[in-house]
């Protein structure tokens, strides 16, 4: 649910399916969004108003890119879903050489011993 529907009390839309999407995509990061705000009303507050969590440490520019963009204040500036999965599936393709070079062909991943 995008800040729009918080405030207002709006139907949800796809626009702000697309906000919520971004910040699903942050969870993979293990950096949950707007970790350092625990408690629910301050976290609301930030959510409505703004700005957009911080930028986790570990992801990439284009991951970044990709969030930010579902971000912006008017949701009919959001990118469509069919846009975000078109950038996904060219992020992948690209991430494609580094996992095959983590997989070590014995169906065990190299990712625990910090070779990725």
């Amino acid at each position: 649910m995008g800040p729009e529907h918080v405030d207002n009390g709006s139907k949800v839309s796809t626009e702000g399916d697309v906000w919520s999407f971004a910040m699903t995509v942050l969870l993979f990061t293990a950096e949950p969004p707007f970790k350092d705000i625990t408690q629910f009303a301050p976290l609301l507050r930030r959510i409505i108003r703004g700005p957009p969590p911080e930028r986790p440490s570990c992801m990439a520019d284009d991951w970044w890119e990709l969030c930010t963009s579902c971000w912006k204040w008017d949701p009919g500036s959001r990118p469509r879903m069919l846009t975000l999965a078109n950038k996904i599936e060219v992020l992948a393709r690209s991430l494609r050489p580094q996992i095959i070079e983590c997989f070590d062909g014995n169906e065990n991943w190299g990712l625990d011993e910090g070779n990725c």
